[in-house]
């Protein structure tokens, strides 16, 4: 199945045996190579700030409840390709890559999608094929599709700027299938060079991406949260970019939307699954022009505050979006390897496997715009 040296009949990982019990740092078999796969050498996998909550300590929303286990988490990494199968034509052994975890069935890629390493949703087919691809980057070598495993080129990301490199950090480069996330939204509702948009909860890791892509793309962005600190640092870092700190009243909020280029075309909502209300979204809706587009991605299980009328007197449109397709992550890549958008505004924090719990209790800490924790097998 290889055309690549043997790798060792073991290594070292974090392993998860049952949800909300503490992570166990042991030997585990190498990934065998299966077709249409590749084998990565993990050098460094993101830590996500919401991951303590929902994996060690039990406290998972029922849509979180569902993944073979035992299974290794984090599934965003970067590293270099260790082994490749025989029906593998754009990837060859040593090239560094980026893995996302949005994992799709070749047979029915509409049907059985979910987060791997994390979450099924209670898919039972998404769970068969999760049990190929049970294991994340927690762990010296990982098992990689190969629509999920990104060729990035090293010499420019990694390369001095002062010989015409990106100068980046190896962890930095994690960020890219987040920063697709929102990509996929804002391509969706065909945001234009030129054109104004509230992004709202902006302040968050999400939030923070999507204010980036957006000025990436040209756009006027208005970003809205609560956090007045996190938002002055937002406008203080990326060009095109004011600010509203949210009241909570949505009368208030439209207008302060609108204030500072009038109506705007778009909106793209990443309201997070602990939101206390979405009266940001009521606001939002204010302030569209007629012809308005709107992008919804966030996690909210709350009811949305849309009046009918407005919605089609205005002749609104509104689409959502579960993640992103591979067209994302290839686009979010040349706006990254065009400096674009600028990963070196990144704070980052390691930690090694053994450290697990440390890194997911700095991640908790510093969750937010412009922070990565990450662990290095």
């Amino acid at each position: 199945m290889s055309q690549t040296p043997a790798l060792p009949e073991t290594c070292k990982a974090a392993v998860i045996h049952d949800i909300g019990q503490p992570l166990v740092i042991q030997d585990i078999p190498t990934p065998v190579l299966i077709h249409g796969s590749v084998v990565i050498h993990v050098h460094s996998a993101l830590v996500y700030g919401p991951w303590k909550a929902l994996l060690t300590c039990g406290n998972r929303p029922p849509a979180f409840v569902s993944h073979p286990e035992p299974f290794v988490p984090g599934r965003l990494a970067v590293g270099r390709v260790a082994a490749i199968s025989l029906d593998t034509t754009s990837l060859s052994v040593g090239q560094l890559v980026v893995t996302d975890y949005f994992i799709k069935a070749r047979d029915n890629p509409d049907g059985v999608q979910f987060l791997g390493s994390f979450t099924t949703f209670g898919n039972p087919l998404a769970n068969k094929l999760a049990e190929v691809y049970r294991n994340g980057g927690w762990a010296e070598y990982m098992l990689v599709a190969h629509e999920n495993c990104h060729a990035l080129d090293e010499k420019l990301f990694l390369g001095s700027p002062a010989q015409g490199g990106l100068g980046y950090k190896i962890e930095q480069l994690a960020l890219l299938p987040w920063l697709a996330i929102v990509y996929a939204g804002l391509r969706d509702i065909d945001l234009k060079a030129g054109e104004r948009i509230v992004i709202a909860p902006a302040t968050g890791v999400f939030g923070g991406a999507a204010v980036e892509v957006a000025s990436a793309m040209g756009a006027r962005v208005i970003a809205c949260g609560r956090n007045g600190r996190a938002l002055k640092q937002l406008a203080d870092n990326i060009p095109n970019v004011k600010t509203v700190q949210l009241t909570g009243d949505i009368a208030t909020d439209t207008a302060a939307m609108v204030a500072h280029h009038g109506p705007v075309e778009c909106f793209q909502d990443l309201s997070p699954p602990t939101i206390p209300n979405t009266n940001h979204i009521g606001a939002a809706f204010g302030a569209l022009a007629p012809y308005g587009r709107v992008s919804m991605m966030g996690g909210s299980s709350l009811d949305i505050p849309i009046s009918y009328g407005p919605l089609t007197f205005k002749s609104l449109t509104i689409k959502g979006r579960f993640m992103y397709d591979n067209n994302s992550v290839r686009d979010t890549i040349k706006l990254v390897s065009t400096g674009t958008i600028k990963l070196g505004r990144v704070e980052t924090k390691h930690f090694g496997l053994e450290q697990w719990s440390e890194a997911l209790d700095a991640a908790e800490k510093n969750h937010g715009w412009g922070k990565i924790v990450s662990l290095k097998p």
